[in-house]
C-alpha cells in the first residue's frame, strides 16, 4: 500500500512540476523547442522511482543497501518526497526571479556553416585533450579495455588515482564530448545529416575515455534530443510513449553490450537485477544508507562541510562524505572505488543534521537558478542562439541532484565548471566566430563582384 501511495505521489509531483515550470527554461509544453528540459524531469524520476521500488520490495531485498535499516522505508520515503516537492516549488520561484524564460525556437536561425566550424574547432580541442591526457598517463578506458582485455574498472581507477591528470581537470573531456554531441544533433536537425552522424561518433570517442557507462548513454540522449528525430511537439502526446519504449530498448541493449564485454556470463536475469539495483535504486542508495547509519549510532564523524568550500582541499586534508559513505558501507579502500550516489539531503544531513536537510531544497533551488543564469550568459560565447539549450544541458549533467549537496551552497560546482569550460569555450568560440565572419565576408564580396 505504501509503495502505491508513493507512486501516486510521484506522478502528482511530476504533474505539479510541469504546471509550475510553464514559461520557464524547464517548460516541456513544446519538446522540439526545449528538449533538454527533459533532463531535469529525468532527475526527478531518479529520486522518486527508488522510493517506490524500495518500499515495494523492502530494504532487505535490495542488494546495494548494506547498512540500511528494514522498516524505515516509509519514513525515508516521506522525507525524500517532501524535500523534493519543496525543491520543485523553490526552483519554480527562483527561475522566475532570474528571468530564465522558455527559449525561442531556433531551427530557422541556425547557420550550418557556423555550426560546422564550431564542431571542427571543438573536435580539434578534444583531440588535443586526448593527446595531453595520454601523455600524462590517462588512458582511453574503453579502447584500452576492448583492445587489451583489461578490466574497465581497473583502468578507470588507475586513471583517477595513478595518472598525472588533476581530478579537477579530468571532467573536461566529458564536457567537450557532450557539447559536440549536442551541436552534432542540431546539425542533423537542420538537414546536415552526414555531418551530424560523423560528429556524434567524435563525441562518443571523447565521452568513452573515462570509462564510465552513463556518459555514453547521456551523449546518445543529448544527440537524439538535439536532433529531434520523431519528437512530438507536446510531451504528453501518445507518440512520446513509443519514443520512450524505443529509447529504452536501444539504451538497454547498448548497456547490456558494454556489460557483457566485462562479464561474459551475463544473462538477462543478471542484467535486469543490475538495472534494478544500480539504476533503479543505486542513484540515491546513499540516502537509505545515511539514515541507516544515523539510526544505528554508527554514523562516521568528519568535517564534511569542508567539501562545500571552494579550494578547501588546498588547506585541509579531508575525505568528502560520499567517498566516506562508500568506504563505510561497502568496505572499500580510498582508491579502490568511486563515491556513493546520494540525493542531496544525505550529504546535507552529514553537514548539518536535520535542520540542513529541510533547508537544503531551497539552497539547491537558488544555486541552480543562479548557476543556469550565469551559464546561459557564458555559453553565448559559443552560440547566442543555442546558449539557453547548451547551458541547460551542461548544467543538468554537471549538477545532478543525486550527486550530493556540496556543489550547491557556495556555488562550488559553478566555480569549478566555468574555468574548465574556459579552457575550450573561450578560444573555440572566438576562433569560430572570427573564421565564420571572414568566410561570410568573402562570400559577400564575391556576390557583389558577380553583380
Amino acid at each position: 500500500m505504501g509503495a502505491f501511495l508513493f507512486l501516486l505521489t510521484s506522478f502528482l509531483l511530476i504533474a505539479i512540476s510541469v504546471i509550475l515550470m510553464r514559461g520557464t527554461t524547464l517548460d516541456i509544453s513544446d519538446l522540439r523547442r526545449n528538449p533538454f528540459a527533459l533532463l531535469w524531469y529525468l532527475q526527478l524520476i531518479l529520486v522518486s522511482l527508488p522510493v517506490v521500488i524500495v518500499t515495494a520490495k523492502g530494504i532487505k531485498a535490495i542488494k546495494v543497501l548494506y547498512v540500511s535499516i528494514p522498516g524505515s522505508e516509509i519514513e525515508i520515503g516521506v522525507i525524500t518526497l517532501l524535500t523534493l516537492f519543496l525543491y520543485v516549488v523553490s526552483l519554480a520561484v527562483f527561475l522566475r526571479v532570474f528571468r530564465l524564460r522558455l527559449p525561442p525556437q531556433e531551427d530557422n536561425r541556425l547557420s550550418p556553416s557556423y555550426l560546422r566550424r564550431l564542431l571542427m574547432w571543438m573536435t580539434l580541442a578534444g583531440i588535443a585533450i586526448i593527446i595531453l591526457f595520454s601523455m600524462l598517463g590517462y588512458h582511453h578506458a574503453l579502447l584500452s579495455s576492448l583492445l587489451n582485455r583489461r578490466s574497465l574498472l581497473a583502468i578507470r581507477l588507475a586513471n583517477k588515482y595513478h595518472s598525472s591528470v588533476p581530478s579537477q581537470l579530468a571532467p573536461i573531456v566529458l564536457l567537450v564530448g557532450w557539447t559536440i554531441s549536442i551541436l552534432s544533433g542540431y546539425m542533423y536537425r537542420i538537414r546536415q545529416r552526414a555531418v551530424g552522424i560523423f560528429y556524434i561518433i567524435v563525441g562518443l570517442i571523447l565521452v568513452t575515455m573515462p570509462g564510465d557507462k552513463a556518459p555514453i548513454l547521456l551523449a546518445l540522449i543529448l544527440w537524439y534530443l538535439a536532433a529531434g528525430i520523431g519528437i512530438p511537439k507536446r510531451a504528453y502526446s501518445p507518440k512520446i510513449l513509443l519514443i520512450i519504449v524505443a529509447l529504452i530498448s536501444v539504451l538497454g541493449y547498448s548497456m547490456f553490450f558494454m556489460l557483457a564485454r566485462q562479464q561474459p556470463d551475463l544473462d538477462l536475469a543478471s542484467f535486469l537485477s543490475y538495472l534494478l539495483n544500480r539504476i533503479g535504486v543505486g542513484q540515491m542508495a546513499g540516502v537509505y544508507e545515511t539514515f541507516g547509519l544515523a539510526s544505528s549510532g554508527s554514523f562516521p564523524g568528519g568535517d564534511y562541510y569542508l567539501h562545500a568550500i571552494p579550494g578547501a582541499k588546498a588547506f585541509y586534508s579531508y575525505i568528502d562524505y560520499q567517498k566516506m559513505l562508500m568506504m563505510v558501507t561497502e568496505g572499500y579502500g580510498y582508491s579502490e572505488m568511486g563515491v556513493k550516489n546520494t540525493y542531496f539531503i544525505a550529504e546535507a544531513y552529514a553537514m548539518g543534521g536535520y535542520p540542513l536537510v529541510w533547508l537544503s531544497p531551497v539552497v539547491v533551488a537558488f544555486s541552480s537558478a543562479m548557476g543556469l543564469w550565469v551559464l546561459r550568459k557564458y555559453m553565448r560565447l559559443l552560440s547566442p542562439i543555442l546558449a539557453p539549450h547548451l547551458a541547460l544541458a551542461v548544467y543538468m549533467l554537471s549538477h545532478n541532484i543525486t550527486g550530493g549537496f556540496a556543489s550547491f551552497p557556495l556555488l562550488k560546482g559553478m566555480l569549478l565548471l566555468i574555468p574548465l569550460l574556459s579552457i575550450v569555450i573561450v578560444p573555440v568560440g572566438y576562433i569560430s566566430k572570427i573564421s565564420f565572419f571572414r568566410v561570410d565576408k568573402a562570400c559577400s564580396y564575391s556576390r557583389i563582384e558577380k553583380t
